[in-house]
């Protein structure tokens, strides 16, 4: 489990290095070694702190499948997003916020309390990263321990 729990925590930051990369970076730089280094701070914490709890009660319950697994990685990398990006109903905000998604202009808030608008750039917000680095983070976990357990002698 050493090493599943291992790729759990690597990939995250491959996937910031080679989507810095992708973009036009060089490792040169500096930028490069500092987003792997605050890449593996990040999912490491959330390993720590979520990850090995819900591992633990997967186990507990052998539910350590492909499709509980994935989910569980979705869901710990979007709770911290979806706190700390909670549209708040703020009664002392008056008039509106507008944003912009895919190109439209939009109003996200109005007197402080979310629009349709609001909701979907936070669902769009929050979701990121689960797709982006929870998905991948909890395949990555999945495989190596599916490849462990399959060579260990019963």
């Amino acid at each position: 489990m050493f090493f599943a729990s291992l790729a759990a925590i690597v990939t995250p930051s491959l996937i910031i290095a080679l989507t810095a990369v992708a973009l036009g970076g060089s490792p040169s730089d500096g930028l490069i070694p500092t987003f792997i280094l605050y890449g593996l701070i990040i999912s490491t914490a959330h390993f720590i702190v979520m990850g090995l709890p819900t591992l633990t009660l997967l186990n507990k319950f052998n539910l350590l499948k492909l499709k509980h697994v994935i989910s569980a990685g979705f869901l710990i990398a979007i709770i911290p997003t979806g706190i700390y990006r909670w549209p708040f109903p703020d009664g002392q905000f008056i008039g509106t916020i507008e944003a912009q998604i895919y190109g439209f202009n939009v109003v996200k808030n109005i007197n402080g309390a979310p629009t349709l608008w609001g909701w979907l750039i936070y669902l769009k917000e929050t979701f990121t990263p689960g797709v982006l680095f929870g998905i991948p983070a909890a395949f990555a976990f999945w495989y190596f321990y599916e490849g462990n357990t399959a060579r260990e002698p019963n």
